[in-house]
């Protein structure tokens, strides 16, 4: 399964909107996310995996308390085997409340 689609079957259950890069519709919540790849475990001067270091956006107004929500994508991403622990940040500003999660996908799936 790819990157893509692992986010997708873990958070749209918690936030219908996902999606990678950037969002320009109208919802007020949802999800944008981007990843980097790395190689991993080198051997034979070439990379025998891949690492995916992903960072992950949840957005919605000011006026919403995304207690709730923060800890069911926490919960989520924590939960599932491929990714590693999530670093949560409150990365909110004039535009309105954002929470940040950074972690990485083990194994070196696809993207």
């Amino acid at each position: 399964m790819t990157t893509d689609q692992l986010l997708r079957k873990l958070l749209s259950p918690i936030v219908p909107t996902i999606r990678h890069g950037v969002y320009s519709g109208n919802e007020e919540i949802y999800i944008t996310y981007t990843y980097s790849r790395l190689g991993a475990a080198f051997g034979d001067n070439t990379a025998q995996a891949e690492r995916q270091l992903i960072m992950l956006h949840l957005w919605c107004p000011d006026t919403f308390d995304e207690t709730g929500l923060v800890e069911q994508i926490k919960s989520a991403i924590a939960g599932c085997e491929e990714f590693t622990y999530p670093d949560v940040a409150d990365t909110s500003d004039i535009t309105g409340k954002r929470y940040t999660f950074e972690f990485e996908r083990l194994g070196g799936g696809a993207p």
